[in-house]
């Protein structure tokens, strides 16, 4: 007979065909995502996003608008502010295929960074499944396929929430504003540091933000603004399956736009309502207050691209630990596996309004809302008693504050 001490936490290991089963799932998975880079690395292919930072990058080189070539507007405009055509401009200087190439390095070595502080800060080293999660996550598969810089802004954050979380609150804002000026959808974040009365942290962030304004000012022209702001107002891709956020499920449901535009408008302030109410009714960490920021903000922003959910890795780990699973759980999640492109169009092409690819087309948006949900239940768990031991093993806990 088996005998355990009282106390002692035993696990069954799981089924053989479990195991086979994710092995081979993760070896599927990686040629899938192979096959993915030998496809964006044809010389034929156009290079999607990445060109389009190309391009722009290229324009200020010559001393022209950012966001213009030769005289007509982009076919797929950078939206980024004027400050990244600067910042991309070395990248520029290459060949578009030797550009390509030191882009997914800087980008790749981002990731590897995030991953390394996330994994020191909470003691946790990935799994198979969550590796085979990672892979063949569609974000994933859209970061490789349109070379875009979430990662980078991965990476950023992912500083960010450590100085957060350690109470360096300037070196949180640093991050927090390099990172906003960078994509400036992540702007409610700084909703938190109001609600947390974090003045350092939210005038540091306040200021970097403006600082990169008034560089990208000197670099490009106030009138590289102007076009931007131009270009951003152009966008008539809403209904993209890659968009995530209530916007893009709005343009999937309904072909008249000024009808969703008001309910886009009405359901985002819901949304931000209830994620202020959780934040303010309950008592929660540092964790759950970013991991609830970042959501809140793709959620509410008109383009949330499915590629940057990862940007809330981080907090959102850290989340999820205390967040009892449920079934729904898994099922909005598995949505956010969908593989570009099956059942749908490609991703430089519309889905038609109409109830079938509003709901069908927003497996993504199903996801995301699952996750946001998800670090809303985190924000629901009880305050800890100063008095009391901590729970569990240092494996499954974060590393306290240095």
């Amino acid at each position: 007979m088996d005998q355990r001490t009282h106390g002692e936490a035993t696990h069954d290991p799981p089924p053989l065909w479990v195991d086979l089963a994710e092995t081979l799932f993760l070896a599927a998975a990686v040629v899938y995502v192979l096959l993915a880079v030998s496809a964006v690395l044809n010389p034929s292919r156009d290079p999607q996003d990445f060109g389009a930072f190309y391009e722009s990058a290229a324009a200020w080189r010559s001393g022209g608008d950012p966001y213009a070539r030769s005289g007509a507007a982009l076919l797929s405009p950078n939206l980024n502010p004027p400050l990244f055509a600067v910042l991309f401009s070395p990248i520029a200087s290459l060949t578009i295929r030797e550009g390509l190439f030191l882009w997914w390095a800087v980008n790749i070595a981002s990731l590897g960074a995030a991953l390394a502080i996330i994994g020191r800060e909470l003691s946790w080293r990935p799994s198979r499944r969550m590796i085979l999660f990672g892979i063949a996550f569609a974000g994933t598969q859209a970061q490789l396929s349109q070379s875009q810089l979430s990662w980078i802004c991965l990476l950023l954050a992912t500083l960010s929430w450590r100085a957060w979380r350690r109470e360096h609150s300037v070196l949180a804002g640093f991050w927090m504003g390099a990172l906003i000026g960078l994509k400036p959808i992540f702007l409610p974040v700084l909703g938190v540091a109001i609600l947390r009365d974090k003045r350092p942290l939210l005038l540091t962030a306040l200021g970097v933000i403006l600082l990169s304004v008034l560089l990208g000012a000197l670099a490009c022209g106030w009138s590289a603004y102007a076009s931007w702001l131009q270009a951003g107002g152009s966008v008539q891709w809403f209904a993209a399956f890659l968009n995530a956020s209530v916007r893009g499920v709005l343009a999937r449901l309904f072909a008249n736009d000024s009808v969703t535009g008001s309910i886009w408008v009405l359901a985002s302030l819901s949304v931000a309502a209830v994620a202020v109410w959780q934040l303010t009714r309950h008592p929660s960490s540092p964790d759950q207050d970013l991991a609830v920021g970042f959501l809140t903000s793709l959620l509410v922003s008109p383009l949330g691209w499915v590629y940057y959910i990862p940007v809330a890795l981080g907090p959102l780990l850290a989340t999820l630990r205390g967040v009892q699973r449920r079934w729904w759980m898994y099922l909005g999640l598995a949505g956010l596996c969908w593989p570009l492109g099956v059942g749908w169009p490609s991703l430089d092409k519309q889905l038609e309004p109409g109830l079938w690819n509003g709901c069908i087309g927003s497996l993504y948006a199903a996801g995301l809302f699952t996750l946001w949900c998800l670090s809303l239940q985190g924000v629901r768990q009880p305050a800890a008693d100063p008095n009391s031991e901590p729970v569990g093993t240092p494996e499954t806990r974060a590393v306290p504050a240095r």
